[in-house]
């Protein structure tokens, strides 16, 4: 339940009462500084892989990628993903 909570807190699709919480809950440390970036590289995931819906598409661009760090983060992300398949597929081959 969190971590879809995380996911939509991160896109900037919840509730008021529910961000407050959320807040409160990483300022509290229930939920972790570890929890909390893993769930931001899920979320990463999901988008280079297209796994989000055109709205949480739409959310993820208006409102996660916000700062060149986050930028930074998916692009290298893009190229490790990638670079992973293409070793893959090359010692598949051999």
């Amino acid at each position: 339940m969190i971590n879809s909570q995380l996911k939509q807190y991160l896109i900037g699709n919840l509730p008021e009462e529910l961000i407050t919480d959320i807040d409160v809950k990483i300022i509290s440390g229930v939920i972790t500084e570890e929890e909390f970036q893993m769930e931001e590289s899920e979320l990463i995931e999901d988008f280079i892989d297209g796994m989000l819906s055109p709205e949480e598409l739409e959310m993820f661009r208006n409102n996660f990628i916000l700062n060149e760090q986050r930028k930074d983060e998916i692009r290298l992300l893009f190229l490790l993903k990638r670079y992973a398949h293409h070793r893959r597929t090359s010692t598949a081959r051999n």
